[in-house]
Protein backbone atom coordinates (compact mmCIF):
# COMPACT_ATOMS: atom_id res chain seq x y z
CA UNK A 1 0.00 0.00 0.00
CA UNK A 2 2.83 2.40 0.90
CA UNK A 3 6.40 2.95 -0.26
CA UNK A 4 8.42 2.08 2.81
CA UNK A 5 11.53 3.82 1.53
CA UNK A 6 12.53 7.35 2.33
CA UNK A 7 15.00 8.68 4.87
CA UNK A 8 15.12 7.18 8.32
CA UNK A 9 16.64 7.80 11.73
CA UNK A 10 19.86 9.77 11.59
CA UNK A 11 19.41 10.80 7.96
CA UNK A 12 16.04 12.36 8.73
CA UNK A 13 17.45 14.02 11.85
CA UNK A 14 20.20 15.58 9.73
CA UNK A 15 17.60 16.91 7.31
CA UNK A 16 15.53 18.39 10.12
CA UNK A 17 18.51 20.30 11.48
CA UNK A 18 19.80 21.06 7.95
CA UNK A 19 23.13 19.36 8.51
CA UNK A 20 24.25 21.84 11.14
CA UNK A 21 24.52 24.70 8.66
CA UNK A 22 24.86 28.24 9.99
CA UNK A 23 21.53 29.93 10.62
CA UNK A 24 20.71 33.15 8.73
CA UNK A 25 20.79 36.41 10.67
CA UNK A 26 17.48 38.11 11.44
CA UNK A 27 16.77 41.26 9.42
CA UNK A 28 14.57 43.47 11.65
CA UNK A 29 13.88 45.89 8.80
CA UNK A 30 12.49 43.10 6.62
CA UNK A 31 10.24 41.83 9.40
CA UNK A 32 8.99 45.34 10.10
CA UNK A 33 8.23 45.81 6.39
CA UNK A 34 6.28 42.53 6.28
CA UNK A 35 4.17 43.49 9.29
CA UNK A 36 3.59 46.99 7.89
CA UNK A 37 2.30 45.63 4.58
CA UNK A 38 -0.05 43.20 6.28
CA UNK A 39 -1.30 45.84 8.71
CA UNK A 40 -1.95 48.22 5.84
CA UNK A 41 -3.90 45.56 3.92
CA UNK A 42 -5.91 44.57 6.99
CA UNK A 43 -6.83 48.14 7.93
CA UNK A 44 -7.63 49.17 4.36
CA UNK A 45 -9.94 46.26 3.64
CA UNK A 46 -11.73 46.06 7.01
CA UNK A 47 -12.46 49.77 7.16
CA UNK A 48 -15.97 49.38 5.73
CA UNK A 49 -16.97 46.23 7.61
CA UNK A 50 -19.52 46.19 10.41
CA UNK A 51 -17.97 46.91 13.84
CA UNK A 52 -16.94 43.73 15.59
CA UNK A 53 -16.45 41.76 12.38
CA UNK A 54 -13.39 39.47 12.59
CA UNK A 55 -11.90 38.09 9.36
CA UNK A 56 -10.07 34.86 10.15
CA UNK A 57 -7.31 33.65 7.85
CA UNK A 58 -5.88 30.11 7.86
CA UNK A 59 -3.67 28.34 5.34
CA UNK A 60 -6.79 26.69 3.90
CA UNK A 61 -8.55 30.04 3.63
CA UNK A 62 -5.63 31.49 1.66
CA UNK A 63 -5.45 28.57 -0.77
CA UNK A 64 -9.20 28.41 -1.32
CA UNK A 65 -9.93 32.14 -1.68
CA UNK A 66 -7.05 32.64 -4.11
CA UNK A 67 -8.28 29.74 -6.24
CA UNK A 68 -11.88 31.00 -6.43
CA UNK A 69 -13.96 33.33 -4.28
CA UNK A 70 -17.09 31.38 -5.17
CA UNK A 71 -15.51 28.14 -3.97
CA UNK A 72 -14.40 29.78 -0.70
CA UNK A 73 -17.91 31.13 -0.09
CA UNK A 74 -19.46 27.73 -0.82
CA UNK A 75 -17.05 25.95 1.52
CA UNK A 76 -17.98 28.30 4.35
CA UNK A 77 -21.70 27.61 3.82
CA UNK A 78 -21.42 23.86 3.24
CA UNK A 79 -21.76 21.44 6.14
CA UNK A 80 -20.37 18.34 4.51
CA UNK A 81 -19.30 15.26 6.50
CA UNK A 82 -15.55 14.58 6.57
CA UNK A 83 -14.07 12.24 3.98
CA UNK A 84 -12.06 9.15 4.85
CA UNK A 85 -8.89 10.87 3.63
CA UNK A 86 -9.50 13.83 5.94
CA UNK A 87 -10.19 11.56 8.92
CA UNK A 88 -7.04 9.55 8.19
CA UNK A 89 -4.98 12.73 8.18
CA UNK A 90 -6.48 13.93 11.48
CA UNK A 91 -5.91 10.55 13.15
CA UNK A 92 -2.30 10.45 11.97
CA UNK A 93 -1.71 13.97 13.29
CA UNK A 94 -2.71 12.66 16.73
CA UNK A 95 -0.53 9.55 16.37
CA UNK A 96 2.44 11.67 15.30
CA UNK A 97 2.04 13.96 18.30
CA UNK A 98 1.89 10.98 20.65
CA UNK A 99 5.01 9.44 19.09
CA UNK A 100 7.03 12.65 19.33
CA UNK A 101 6.02 13.39 22.93
CA UNK A 102 6.12 9.84 24.38
CA UNK A 103 8.37 7.90 22.03
CA UNK A 104 5.68 5.26 21.50
CA UNK A 105 2.78 4.71 19.11
CA UNK A 106 1.23 1.47 20.31
CA UNK A 107 -2.48 0.97 19.65
CA UNK A 108 -2.62 4.05 17.37
CA UNK A 109 -6.40 4.04 16.86
CA UNK A 110 -7.01 4.17 20.60
CA UNK A 111 -4.37 6.89 21.02
CA UNK A 112 -5.90 9.00 18.25
CA UNK A 113 -9.46 8.50 19.50
CA UNK A 114 -8.52 9.57 23.03
CA UNK A 115 -6.77 12.66 21.67
CA UNK A 116 -9.89 13.65 19.74
CA UNK A 117 -12.13 13.16 22.75
CA UNK A 118 -10.09 15.64 24.81
CA UNK A 119 -11.84 18.31 22.73
CA UNK A 120 -14.97 16.34 21.89
CA UNK A 121 -17.07 19.35 20.90
CA UNK A 122 -14.58 20.64 18.37
CA UNK A 123 -13.99 17.14 16.95
CA UNK A 124 -17.63 16.02 17.04
CA UNK A 125 -17.85 15.37 13.28
CA UNK A 126 -14.71 13.21 13.32
CA UNK A 127 -15.86 11.24 16.37
CA UNK A 128 -19.26 10.72 14.72
CA UNK A 129 -17.53 9.44 11.58
CA UNK A 130 -15.54 6.92 13.64
CA UNK A 131 -18.68 5.86 15.51
CA UNK A 132 -20.35 5.13 12.18
CA UNK A 133 -17.67 2.69 11.04
CA UNK A 134 -18.07 -1.05 11.30
CA UNK A 135 -16.60 -2.30 14.59
CA UNK A 136 -13.23 -4.03 14.70
CA UNK A 137 -9.72 -3.31 13.42
CA UNK A 138 -10.33 -4.61 9.90
CA UNK A 139 -11.74 -1.46 8.30
CA UNK A 140 -9.86 0.26 5.50
CA UNK A 141 -9.32 3.30 7.71
CA UNK A 142 -7.90 1.18 10.54
CA UNK A 143 -5.57 -0.63 8.16
CA UNK A 144 -4.37 2.71 6.81
CA UNK A 145 -3.64 4.04 10.30
CA UNK A 146 -1.81 0.85 11.28
CA UNK A 147 0.32 0.79 8.09
CA UNK A 148 1.26 4.46 8.33
CA UNK A 149 2.06 4.11 12.03
CA UNK A 150 4.38 1.14 11.40
CA UNK A 151 6.23 3.10 8.74
CA UNK A 152 6.33 6.22 10.93
CA UNK A 153 7.76 4.44 13.98
CA UNK A 154 10.40 2.74 11.83
CA UNK A 155 11.57 5.95 10.17
CA UNK A 156 10.95 8.83 12.56
CA UNK A 157 13.96 9.65 14.80
CA UNK A 158 13.91 10.32 18.50
CA UNK A 159 14.30 14.08 18.86
CA UNK A 160 16.92 15.19 21.42
CA UNK A 161 15.69 17.48 24.19
CA UNK A 162 18.05 20.21 22.93
CA UNK A 163 15.86 20.42 19.80
CA UNK A 164 13.00 21.74 21.99
CA UNK A 165 10.32 19.88 19.96
CA UNK A 166 6.81 21.28 20.25
CA UNK A 167 3.74 19.60 18.76
CA UNK A 168 0.36 21.04 17.76
CA UNK A 169 1.53 24.53 18.66
CA UNK A 170 -1.08 27.14 17.82
CA UNK A 171 0.15 30.47 16.45
CA UNK A 172 -2.11 33.51 16.26
CA UNK A 173 -1.30 36.94 14.85
CA UNK A 174 -3.78 39.83 15.11
CA UNK A 175 -3.83 42.69 12.61
CA UNK A 176 -5.78 45.95 12.49
CA UNK A 177 -6.60 45.80 16.19
CA UNK A 178 -7.97 42.26 15.91
CA UNK A 179 -10.15 42.82 12.84
CA UNK A 180 -8.02 40.28 10.97
CA UNK A 181 -6.61 37.19 12.68
CA UNK A 182 -4.01 34.92 11.06
CA UNK A 183 -3.81 31.50 12.68
CA UNK A 184 -2.36 28.06 12.23
CA UNK A 185 -1.67 24.86 14.16
CA UNK A 186 1.60 23.21 13.21
CA UNK A 187 2.36 19.55 13.72
CA UNK A 188 5.95 20.13 14.85
CA UNK A 189 8.29 23.02 15.61
CA UNK A 190 11.94 22.41 16.42
CA UNK A 191 14.28 24.96 17.96
CA UNK A 192 13.73 28.24 19.78
CA UNK A 193 13.94 31.71 18.20
CA UNK A 194 16.57 33.92 19.78
CA UNK A 195 15.84 37.22 18.00
CA UNK A 196 19.28 37.27 16.42
CA UNK A 197 19.25 34.34 14.02
CA UNK A 198 16.73 32.00 12.39
CA UNK A 199 16.80 28.87 14.55
CA UNK A 200 13.39 27.21 14.12
CA UNK A 201 12.35 24.43 11.74
CA UNK A 202 8.62 23.95 11.08
CA UNK A 203 7.21 20.59 9.98
CA UNK A 204 3.72 19.69 8.77
CA UNK A 205 2.78 16.01 8.53
CA UNK A 206 0.84 14.85 5.48
CA UNK A 207 -1.07 11.59 5.14
CA UNK A 208 -1.88 12.17 1.45
CA UNK A 209 0.12 12.68 -1.72
CA UNK A 210 2.29 15.75 -2.34
CA UNK A 211 0.42 18.71 -3.82
CA UNK A 212 1.72 21.99 -5.14
CA UNK A 213 -0.16 24.00 -2.51
CA UNK A 214 1.68 22.27 0.34
CA UNK A 215 4.70 24.53 -0.14
CA UNK A 216 2.48 27.61 -0.12
CA UNK A 217 0.92 26.30 3.13
CA UNK A 218 4.38 26.11 4.69
CA UNK A 219 5.18 29.62 3.48
CA UNK A 220 2.06 30.81 5.36
CA UNK A 221 3.27 29.05 8.51
CA UNK A 222 6.68 30.70 8.07
CA UNK A 223 4.99 34.09 7.81
CA UNK A 224 3.01 33.58 11.02
CA UNK A 225 6.10 32.37 12.89
CA UNK A 226 8.05 35.41 11.69
CA UNK A 227 5.38 37.82 12.90
CA UNK A 228 4.73 35.95 16.16
CA UNK A 229 8.32 35.48 17.32
CA UNK A 230 10.16 38.29 15.53
CA UNK A 231 12.41 35.84 13.69
CA UNK A 232 11.69 33.71 10.62
CA UNK A 233 12.21 29.95 10.72
CA UNK A 234 15.36 28.86 8.91
CA UNK A 235 13.52 25.98 7.26
CA UNK A 236 10.01 24.64 6.62
CA UNK A 237 9.16 21.09 5.58
CA UNK A 238 6.31 18.74 4.74
CA UNK A 239 6.76 15.16 5.95
CA UNK A 240 4.87 12.60 3.87
CA UNK A 241 3.78 9.52 5.80
CA UNK A 242 3.19 7.49 2.62
CA UNK A 243 6.87 7.37 1.61
CA UNK A 244 8.81 9.03 4.41
CA UNK A 245 9.95 11.92 2.24
CA UNK A 246 10.76 15.27 3.83
CA UNK A 247 10.17 18.11 1.36
CA UNK A 248 12.36 20.88 2.77
CA UNK A 249 12.75 24.51 1.83
CA UNK A 250 14.95 27.26 3.25
CA UNK A 251 13.03 30.35 4.34
CA UNK A 252 14.52 33.19 2.32
CA UNK A 253 13.49 36.79 1.74
CA UNK A 254 11.85 35.61 -1.49
CA UNK A 255 9.74 33.05 0.42
CA UNK A 256 8.55 35.69 2.91
CA UNK A 257 7.80 38.13 0.10
CA UNK A 258 5.68 35.54 -1.70
CA UNK A 259 3.83 34.61 1.50
CA UNK A 260 3.18 38.26 2.32
CA UNK A 261 1.83 39.01 -1.15
CA UNK A 262 -0.49 35.98 -1.09
CA UNK A 263 -1.72 36.81 2.41
CA UNK A 264 -2.47 40.45 1.52
CA UNK A 265 -4.40 39.29 -1.54
CA UNK A 266 -6.31 36.73 0.55
CA UNK A 267 -7.18 39.36 3.19
CA UNK A 268 -8.63 41.62 0.50
CA UNK A 269 -10.80 38.85 -0.96
CA UNK A 270 -11.93 37.49 2.40
CA UNK A 271 -12.95 40.99 3.44
CA UNK A 272 -14.99 41.29 0.23
CA UNK A 273 -16.90 38.17 1.21
CA UNK A 274 -17.31 39.40 4.79
CA UNK A 275 -18.81 42.61 3.36
CA UNK A 276 -21.42 40.62 1.44
CA UNK A 277 -19.94 41.27 -2.01
CA UNK A 278 -20.77 38.87 -4.83
CA UNK A 279 -17.86 36.40 -5.12
CA UNK A 280 -15.95 36.22 -8.38
CA UNK A 281 -15.89 32.79 -10.08
CA UNK A 282 -12.56 31.40 -11.26
CA UNK A 283 -12.58 27.87 -12.75
CA UNK A 284 -9.75 25.77 -11.33
CA UNK A 285 -8.86 22.17 -10.36
CA UNK A 286 -11.02 22.43 -7.21
CA UNK A 287 -14.20 22.68 -9.32
CA UNK A 288 -15.05 18.93 -9.26
CA UNK A 289 -15.23 19.03 -5.45
CA UNK A 290 -16.95 22.40 -5.04
CA UNK A 291 -20.25 22.53 -3.17
CA UNK A 292 -21.42 25.28 -5.56
CA UNK A 293 -20.74 23.26 -8.72
CA UNK A 294 -24.41 22.57 -9.64
CA UNK A 295 -25.17 26.28 -9.96
CA UNK A 296 -21.80 27.44 -11.30
CA UNK A 297 -21.74 27.66 -15.11
CA UNK A 298 -18.00 28.48 -15.39
CA UNK A 299 -17.16 25.56 -13.12
CA UNK A 300 -19.32 23.08 -15.01
CA UNK A 301 -17.83 24.24 -18.32
CA UNK A 302 -14.31 23.80 -16.93
CA UNK A 303 -15.14 20.27 -15.78
CA UNK A 304 -16.70 19.39 -19.16
CA UNK A 305 -13.62 20.64 -21.04
CA UNK A 306 -11.29 18.71 -18.73
CA UNK A 307 -13.28 15.49 -19.09
CA UNK A 308 -13.32 15.89 -22.87
CA UNK A 309 -9.57 16.51 -22.89
CA UNK A 310 -8.92 13.51 -20.65
CA UNK A 311 -11.10 11.36 -22.89
CA UNK A 312 -9.14 12.39 -25.99
CA UNK A 313 -5.75 11.85 -24.35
Amino acid sequence: MFDMGGPAGGDLLDQLRAGGLARPRVDPDQIAAVRSRLEHAARAHTAGLDPGTVVRVSKQDVTTILACEGHAAAERRAKRPPTQAQVLGILMDAVFRHLVTTGSAEDPLRVAREALEVDAERNADIVAYLDGLAPGPGSELARGVEAMTRALTRRWPSLPARFHPRTQERSVVSLAGGAVVLSGVLDLAIGVPDGMSARVCLVDVKAGKPRVEHRADMHFYALIETLRSGAPPFQVASYYLTDGRLDREAVTAVVLESATRRCCDAIERLCRLADGKEPSLTPNPLCPWCAARPGCAPGRQWIDRKEAHDGDA
